[in-house]
């Protein structure tokens, strides 16, 4: 194979520090460079360039901070504190100003996520041309062939949501000529390979669940020490493939086949998961390292996660960008942190006070903070450490899009009884069929139920547009509302103002950077 060199004066090319091609990495150094036959000529070279891409993707302005932070941000539940006098790239998205021009969100973002993108890439492309044929590659091929196609699908959902337009879920065929992102499915290896014209938005999803189902299939269940290189443990399952791959029907609110990936992942009964709920909630957010319960046969709540520990700790803050935005004064010794929560979230949980577990853990009940003369007090979250795991998937989101979709089947008593595991575990009585008889009356408690679950979890913005795609022109449609923003903290080109805002308003779509379209001639903006 032809010895090729990644230029680093463009973001997007491969970038990374092999130690050893049968090593795990430490830590990623953009400043190195590496010949591709390093990384292809054998088994242990693909494993290397996959904990590559895991480290980037990992990395604390990427899957670990800015795409957990933005969608709450830009959702209608959070308060932002000192905005007007920050510069900081989160508030632009709290003030619903996505089409800036200078260096934004986004961009921070794909910094280090298009150079996963491309390495997941590299090794698909590596994979297919050339595969290794030394003694690992028969018990490894399938392995990380399908940890390739995982990767690559989960990079590409989370570009899809962040510059695509939400799925139209009552006029489907226009999503073949619908906005979708800039996704990339060979390496950039020269500046040839730089031109790429955005993906219609029904051809990215097409292309994202054919990569899960590919993963779904060569994943391996669990790790296995007699065959597995030491970094698979920290990375995902077959069933963390099945999970995502739900997602992704999920947010095309394409009941019928996000069913079928769940029940894959957790079982077939409501009521029951093969990834049993945690029985408190520092099993969940306060996990550390690998634990007896990650990638193996020993089930627990948690499908998918970071691990903050070798083998897979590839930046010793990966929690900060989550810290800063909620948590900061409780782990560090840093400012107080960026957002809170105010009346309007309190109205929206409507949490009991005296018996939810989830108030009364992890919230934040006394947040205040003083910034420019001007005290901020509410409620914070209390679910995240800066050098512990963080969660991306677990069995109580998959639980309660199990029960959303039966209780849109008028199943009404199989939506109660996955409802009703998360509320048991919460604290709370069981809901009965007396308490709650009409299917619009359940599908509106298990939306409800979800906020309380998922709040701060990088979920309230894409869940908007998900239910403002099923509600379109109906009385009850779903909008982006200000919740306790102030007038002020839009901003002069806030989108809408204080005022409400549909939910495909394309100002809620981030823009392709302006470094992207410098260098790429095929690329479109809004």
């Amino acid at each position: 194979m032809k010895t090729k060199h990644f230029n680093m004066l463009l973001t997007a090319l491969l970038s990374i520090l092999l130690a050893s091609c049968s090593k795990w990495l430490d830590e990623p150094e953009p400043e190195a460079t590496v010949p591709i036959e390093e990384i292809g000529s054998g088994t242990g070279g693909l494993d290397a360039a996959m904990t590559g891409a895991w480290a980037y993707w990992t990395f604390n302005s990427g899957i670990t901070g800015n795409i957990f932070i933005y969608p709450e941000a830009l959702g209608d539940y959070v308060v932002g504190t000192n905005v007007v006098s920050s510069t900081n790239r989160v508030f632009r998205a709290y003030q619903r100003q996505l089409n800036s021009e200078g260096y934004d969100m986004i961009g921070e973002t794909l910094q280090r996520a298009s150079r996963a993108e491309n390495l997941t890439n590299y090794v698909i492309k590596s994979i297919r041309e050339s595969p290794p044929t030394d003694l690992a590659w028969a018990t490894n091929g399938n392995r990380l062939t399908g940890e390739a196609y995982f990767l690559r699908a989960w990079i590409h959902f989370e570009y899809l949501k962040m510059e695509g337009d939400q799925w139209i879920t009552k006029t489907p065929g226009a999503n073949a000529t619908g906005r979708g992102p800039l996704l990339r499915f060979k390496p950039q290896l020269t500046l040839d390979d730089l031109p790429q014209a955005r993906t219609p938005l029904a051809a990215a999803y097409d292309s994202i669940i054919a990569d899960l189902k590919k993963a779904e299939q060569l994943i391996p269940e669990a790790y296995n020490s007699g065959i597995h290189d030491a970094s698979f443990q920290a990375r995902a399952s077959r069933a963390a493939a099945s999970a995502l791959l739900a997602k992704v029907y999920w947010q095309q609110n394409d009941f019928a086949n996000a069913l079928v990936h769940i029940e894959k992942a957790i079982g077939t009964t409501p009521g029951t998961s093969l990834f049993p709920l945690a029985t408190n909630f520092d099993q969940i957010y306060k996990r550390g390292g690998l634990t007896n319960t990650t990638n193996t046969n020993t089930k627990s709540e948690v499908i998918l996660e970071y691990v903050a520990v070798s083998p897979s700790k590839v930046y010793t803050l990966a929690g900060l960008q989550m810290d800063n935005a909620w948590t900061r004064g409780t782990t560090t010794a840093l400012p107080v942190n960026w957002f809170y929560f105010g009346d309007y979230f309190k109205n929206l949980t409507s949490f009991d006070l005296t018996k939810d577990k989830r108030y009364l853990e992890l919230i934040n009940r006394t947040y205040s903070r003083t910034a420019n003369g001007k005290t901020y007090t509410g409620w914070s979250s209390k679910k995240f450490n800066v050098a512990l795991n963080l969660v991306f998937i677990r069995s109580a989101e998959l639980i309660l899009m199990r029960a959303e979709i039966n209780a849109r089947r008028n199943q009404l008593q199989a939506g109660l009884d996955d409802l009703n595991m998360i509320r048991v575990r919460a604290g709370l009585a069981a809901l009965t069929i007396i308490d709650i008889s009409t299917q619009t009356a359940l599908v509106n408690e298990i939306v409800r139920e979800r906020v309380r679950e998922l709040f701060a979890e990088g979920y309230r913005s894409h869940e908007l547009k998900r239910l403002g795609s099923l509600t379109d022109g109906q009385p009850d449609e779903v909008f982006f509302l200000p919740g306790d923003r102030e007038s002020i903290d839009f901003g002069i080109d806030g989108l809408g103002g204080p005022g409400p805002v549909k939910w495909n308003n394309r100002g809620l779509v981030w823009n392709i950077t302006n470094d992207e379209m410098a260098v790429n001639p095929l690329a479109n903006n809004n």
